[in-house]
């Protein structure tokens, strides 16, 4: 299983109002690095690629540094649980994210995350 690295979304001109990260091509075994989260409330998470036969993306919270993940969930206390392209609000507010594939095969998919405020 590769831990696949994140990337700033990097607001031009620097924003005071929103940041973001991204994950590209998690397959089937992989998880994303943790992402620490910063100042802001509202949080969106798209994702899109091709999902295979069965593809299956949770995002995960830790509050302990990492060491303990749960499968986080939306406003409507729904889990984010991505079977399709989709863009959903995060509910709970969390130190750290990440995405992580937890089935299917032929699985590529890209996550972005963004976090902001109104």
């Amino acid at each position: 299983m590769a831990t696949i690295a994140s990337s700033s979304l990097d607001p031009r001109p620097p924003s005071h109002t929103w940041s973001g990260c991204r994950w590209l091509a998690i397959t089937e075994a992989d998880t994303g690095a943790a992402f620490e989260l910063s100042r802001f409330a509202d949080r969106s998470v798209q994702v899109f690629g091709t999902f295979g036969a069965g593809g299956t993306l949770l995002i995960e919270g830790s509050n302990d540094g990492g060491t303990t993940w749960a499968t986080l969930k939306d406003v409507f206390g729904v889990a984010l649980q991505f079977t399709s392209a989709d863009i959903l609000t995060i509910g709970p507010i969390v130190r750290h994210i990440r995405p992580r594939v937890s089935a299917g095969t032929g699985v590529s998919l890209n996550v972005y995350l963004v976090e902001g405020t109104r």
